[in-house]
């Protein structure tokens, strides 16, 4: 559902805005350092209550020299939310209200869930197996209710097996008490996996529609852009995949008590998105690479409104740097062809074409 306005009191280094919004796309234009990404954050972390840049502590979100700060949203559906940082006790809480009654994030993001792209977004691409974990983890937490749950059952299986694994090889306990956990891990692993599978033959069912977008540019011409989930355990289907995990386990067993830890699992799964047969991590230029991680992100936007019939707003943050005309040109066709809400963030002003269409707020804090 569309934000309309949304108004911040003493937050970063914003010290009081209030910003009406559009339906359609929205533009954030102003020099670097003057709080665009803030604003983004701002939106973000009252969704999900984090922020998606590292903090050490709610007080990095307050303004320099004041002690609280508050973030205050209205939809088009009338809905209102709020959301206060506060010390008690010499530390700093975050309380969130929707219609003057306190709740959980989880109540905000499964009715108005955010897609952000950001400049670390390209990490996804380029970074190690873990990056791309979390974000995947995340995305299926908000758009499929079950898989949260079982996934931090899972989190929890994972710790409580190591624990043993440790003691083990301590020689603190005996290799019976391993049993239970193997099968805990494999039960839910086995869901989890089902779970990311079907999600993914999905996502490159959709990438198609965006992908016809992108091969105008020449370097993405005659070649197919897939995103392939890779396990590290290969099987054919959930059972299959439970009988070798569960031969896995056993026939490597001393080599993981050697290690201390679970060598085994979803958990060190991964994905890699290819161009033709060319792992983008390794080929792609840099321009590829972006354009890629924005297509995962818009791809996701239009899973998440099919599954769960709910309209995203897209936080696009600074996307058009280091990019070229061409590129530039295609990510904003395709920002304007999307049927949500966008607020996308630029350090310099957008050709007239799209000046016209999109709505312009220059940033002057």
């Amino acid at each position: 559902m569309n934000i309309t306005k949304l108004r911040l009191i003493n937050f970063r280094n914003i010290r009081n805005l209030s910003v009406d919004f559009d339906s359609k796309v929205n533009v954030i234009i102003g020099q670097n350092g003057h709080g665009k990404t803030n604003l983004l954050e701002s939106i973000y972390f009252a969704v999900y209550g984090k922020s998606f840049r590292p903090i050490q502590s709610y007080l990095d979100l307050i303004f320099k020299g004041s002690y609280k700060s508050s973030i205050h949203i209205e939809r088009k559906d009338g809905s209102l939310q709020d959301v206060k940082i506060y010390p008690d006790g010499g530390i700093y809480h975050k309380e969130v209200f929707f219609m003057n009654e306190k709740v959980r994030n989880i109540e905000i993001y499964s009715k108005y869930p955010v897609i952000l792209f950001a400049p670390n977004s390209l990490d996804l691409i380029i970074d190690d197996p873990r990056g791309r974990r979390e974000d995947l983890d995340t995305y299926l937490s908000i758009c499929i209710k079950d898989y949260a749950v079982l996934y931090r059952r899972y989190i929890n299986t994972l710790k409580n097996r190591n624990k043993v694994i440790k003691a083990i090889k301590e020689n603190r306990t005996g290799m019976k008490e391993l049993e239970f956990w193997n099968e805990k891990l494999i039960t839910e692993g086995s869901e989890i996996l089902d779970m990311r599978i079907k999600f993914f033959d999905k996502l490159n069912s959709f990438r198609k529609d965006i992908f016809d977008k992108v091969i105008k540019h020449p370097s993405f011409a005659n070649n197919e852009f897939v995103i392939k989930y890779k396990s590290s355990v290969t099987a054919n289907d959930k059972s299959e995949y439970a009988e070798i995990l569960r031969e896995k386990l056993l026939s490597n067993r001393y080599k993981e008590i050697s290690a201390g830890t679970t060598l085994y699992g979803v958990h060190k799964d991964d994905y890699v998105f290819y161009l033709g047969n060319k792992d983008l991590r390794f080929i792609g230029s840099r321009g590829q690479q972006r354009v890629s991680a924005f297509i995962l992100k818009v791809i996701q936007l239009i899973y998440l409104q099919d599954l769960n019939k709910v309209q995203p707003t897209f936080l696009v943050d600074d996307i058009l740097s280091e990019l070229d005309c061409t590129n530039k040109k295609i990510l904003l066709d395709i920002i304007q062809s999307l049927n949500v809400q966008v607020v996308i963030t630029s350090p310099e002003e957008l050709d007239q074409k799209f000046s016209k269409e999109f709505k312009l707020i220059r940033f002057l804090n």
